[in-house]
């Protein structure tokens, strides 16, 4: 299995190379056509003038040789299709995985299907129930108002933390001072 795994990424990384290279050639620099050299020259972007407009630019007030939509288009069917066989690569190798992993699967043996019960003494009947009984009982405290003696009561946790920050008792009132300018 190891080689057919090998001839794989061989044979993706191949294509990959072949999809950069028709990428890198249509990416090339253009040449002008007639004079042989870069059409931009080397003072392009520095405010020098790169010789006369075109007449067609100049009667439709922009300039319409500036960028060219066939090439465009083309670099975008190369990348589309470099991503397109890219991930449809991935997903078949990753299928041919996912079925030979399956393939070796034997399942459960006898003894680890076999449900054991710890030793005694047992501790807890049923852990998880006596557990979510606790959080229950937490919760109450936290959430929950009490009379603790005739000077002291409990109150919910959020509530507190409001009155600390000094947030008015009214819920629906207009909104104070804080409480730092109280103090002053």
């Amino acid at each position: 299995m190891r080689g057919t795994d090998r001839a794989r990424g061989i044979a993706s990384a191949f294509a990959g190379a072949a999809a950069a290279l028709a990428g890198a050639r249509l990416l090339a620099p253009r040449r002008g056509a007639a004079s042989g050299e870069d059409p931009f020259g080397p003072e392009a972007g520095r405010g020098a003038s790169q010789g006369p407009v075109d007449p067609a630019s100049l009667q439709a007030g922009y300039e319409t040789d500036d960028a060219n939509a066939r090439q465009l288009g083309r670099i975008m069917a190369v990348f589309a299709g470099s991503a397109l066989l890219g991930i449809t690569l991935m997903v078949f190798y990753l299928n041919t995985l996912h079925h030979r992993d399956a393939a070796r699967d034997v399942g459960l043996t006898s003894l680890q299907r076999e449900q054991i019960d710890p030793p005694l003494p047992h501790l807890q009947a049923d852990p998880i129930a006596e557990l979510a009984g606790l959080q229950a009982a937490q919760n109450r405290l936290l959430l929950g108002y009490a009379t603790l003696d005739a000077e002291t009561a409990r109150i919910p946790i959020g509530r507190a933390m409001a009155l600390v920050t000094g947030e008015s008792l009214d819920a629906h009132a207009a909104p104070d001072k804080p409480a730092r300018e109280r103090a002053r």
